[in-house]
């Protein structure tokens, strides 16, 4: 087992086991000067829980194991084998301020793994008495950070709106960045603020924009998602970014921004098809409905919407509001369920600070508020009244415009009657 307690002692920062289903030995401890946790021993389990591991199999009787783990949390930032076919045992460990680990030991092994050797060979020294010198060298090695796993890469011309796969996009709105080697497995966000670091028990993913923390929603191994930082800057029209897992930076990676990519948020997922457009007050058809659509979507009751009915666009990309913070909305969310707001909300005080022209079917819109949405940070809602002699049918064109830019008339509709 590995466990940090408080200075003082007064509590438990992190206490878990580590092995597998076989003997293990924990024979030394440090830490870094981050409070980052190094572990060295033996281990004869075959099922020991590697993680970013430069030796993924037991290939002795023992073999060596070592082990870091995150100081504040225990997170397995690596767990390798370190061995050959014959007997290994780590007995001591440093670590420097860089998060290298120093590992001290023997070895009976004479394919142990050497780089940069001094001794290529192990020193086969005559039997003795006991097992002791059978043929048994000391080894020292270090291992760098991760146990150098593969560093996360990130796509060019990969950083695109979460609305509509768009580029250049806005600070404050949702993006997600394309690349490998980002995460092992989803990690997501269910609560907000919005974190900048999303981890689980393999992974520390962050990003940064232009060296600011940006707040996540999640990672995959080829995807990561997060919200653009509201103090972006626009002067120049690029940004810059760096995806850092378990302590491993990306490269840095140069990307387009702009103050406005206005888009509508569809069904689909895809930024085309029907349009995630909700009713507001009761359709005049059917008090039921939900989504003004000719079919129903999931759970939510499709209804066409008619003349005077007010409804509201999920969008993203309209630029800044008169209060914004990054990865804050202002009702709260706990493990994906929304909470009330607070005593005093009131939306338009959440108002973005253009307002931005809604068209159905070629015909402008009512726009009654902009704002940014109360619970998720990134999206916002437009509320808008279908006008009258708008034209009808189950795919009538709904865009939206804002900054002399403006949404595929083509690409998003609404149901009309």
């Amino acid at each position: 087992m590995a466990a940090a307690v408080k200075g003082d002692g007064s509590a438990v920062i992190f206490s878990t086991f580590l092995g597998g289903s076989d003997i293990d030995f924990a024979n030394a401890v440090a830490t870094d000067i981050a409070g980052n946790t190094y572990v060295a021993g033996i281990t004869y389990s075959k099922d020991l829980p590697t993680v970013n591991a430069i030796q993924s199999a037991l290939t002795g009787a023992p073999n060596a194991l070592v082990a870091a783990l995150n100081g504040q949390n225990g997170k397995l930032q690596y767990v390798t084998y370190l061995g050959g076919s014959g007997r290994d045992n780590a007995n001591a460990i440093a670590a420097d301020a860089a998060g290298n680990a120093y590992i001290a030991g023997d070895t009976t092994s004479a394919d142990f793994p050497t780089k940069y050797a001094f001794q290529p060979a192990i020193g086969m020294c005559p039997t003795r008495v006991g097992f002791y010198c059978v043929n048994q060298d000391a080894f020292l090695a270090k291992i760098g950070v991760l146990g150098g796993g593969p560093p996360p890469t990130l796509t060019p011309n990969g950083v695109r709106s979460v609305t509509n796969s768009a580029l250049p996009n806005p600070p404050g709105s949702l993006v997600y960045a394309q690349g490998a080697n980002l995460a092992s497995a989803m990690i997501i966000a269910s609560s907000t603020p919005l974190r900048t670091h999303l981890q689980d028990n393999v992974d520390d993913v962050s990003v940064t924009v232009d060296g600011i923390s940006a707040p996540m929603y999640y990672a995959l191994p080829n995807y990561v998602c997060f919200q653009l930082p509201w103090e972006t800057d626009l002067s120049t029209g690029t940004a810059t970014m760096v995806v850092t897992r378990n302590g491993i930076a990306s490269a840095p990676l140069q990307f387009p921004v702009s103050e406005f990519s206005p888009g509508i948020y569809t069904t689909s997922g895809s930024g085309s098809g029907m349009a995630w457009v909700i009713f507001a007050t009761p359709s005049q058809i059917n008090p039921k409905g939900q989504v003004a659509q000719a079919t129903s979507v999931g759970t939510y009751l499709g209804v066409p919407a008619t003349a005077g009915d007010r409804l509201y666009i999920y969008a993203g990309g309209l630029g800044p509001a008169k209060q914004m913070a990054d990865g804050r909305a202002p009702c709260p969310l706990a493990n994906n369920k929304p909470g009330p707001c607070p005593v005093g909300y009131n939306a338009l005080d959440y108002s973005t600070t253009t307002t931005p022209v809604v068209m159905v079917g070629g015909v402008q819109a009512t726009v009654n508020a902009s704002i940014l949405d109360p619970t998720y940070p990134g999206l916002y809602l437009v509320f808008f009244e279908i006008p009258a002699g708008t034209q009808k049918g189950n795919a009538v064109p709904l865009q939206l415009k804002i900054g002399g830019l403006s949404t595929d008339p083509a690409n998003v509709t609404i149901a009309i009657q």
